[in-house]
């Protein structure tokens, strides 16, 4: 009788297992990573101020903000000034515009030998917005909000509520409270004549200010 032999069954091949590289980061290469994402940081919110041009970063990072619009200071009279007095005291109130308010803080400016270039004051419903350019470092603008307040001694005074260099919220001490207080010694003189305030409100395009009627 032949003997018929049966072939041995067929081995399947090896399954392949598909590895991933994972990279070895050794310390150091952390620490140098680390310093070169803070370096571009740091390049990034110099280059938002706009103070600074940084090539292809502020490309990249920073368009010029504007005002929220165009006011042209308009210096209000000798004449004009007197004739408000008596119809201030007779009805305890008295306004001020945006424009003349503009024209104070470019004379503060002037005597002061800040430097500064486009001062203007944009009043709004709830906050006056002070902005102004820096033309030293690369005519990089300043904006403001300040709230107008009353001070305890009855003199017209402003709180800063933001500060923005450019594109970039910086802090008070920065440019908010020098500006403010431009504004303010500005302002203070201009009432002399009348008694303390009681309270100020900002209405679209006017600083209404009221005070106890004689």
């Amino acid at each position: 009788m032949t003997r018929v032999e049966t072939p041995p069954p067929a081995v399947p091949p090896p399954a392949r297992h598909f590895h991933f590289p994972i990279p070895k980061f050794s310390l150091g290469r952390l620490i140098k990573l680390a310093i070169v994402v803070g370096v571009i940081w740091v390049l990034v919110q110099v280059a938002r101020t706009g103070v600074w041009h940084i090539p292809l970063i502020s490309t990249l990072a920073y368009h010029a903000p504007h005002p929220s619009r165009v006011v042209q200071p308009m210096v209000p009279s000798a004449g004009d000034i007197l004739a408000r007095v008596p119809a201030a005291l007779a009805t305890g109130h008295v306004s001020i515009t945006e424009a003349e308010l503009s024209a104070l803080a470019q004379q503060g400016n002037q005597k002061l030998h800040l430097g500064l270039a486009n001062v203007q004051t944009v009043v709004t419903d709830s906050t006056i917005e002070l902005s102004f350019l820096l033309p030293r470092h690369n005519n990089a603008i300043a904006r403001l909000d300040l709230e107008p307040i009353i001070t305890q001694n009855g003199d017209p005074d402003f709180r800063v509520v933001r500060s923005r260099l450019g594109l970039l919220d910086v802090p008070q001490w920065m440019i908010g409270q020098p500006a403010r207080r431009l504004l303010q010694l500005q302002l203070q003189p201009a009432f002399t004549l009348l008694p303390d305030m009681q309270a100020v409100s900002p209405v679209a395009g006017t600083l209404a200010f009221s005070f106890a009627p004689a």
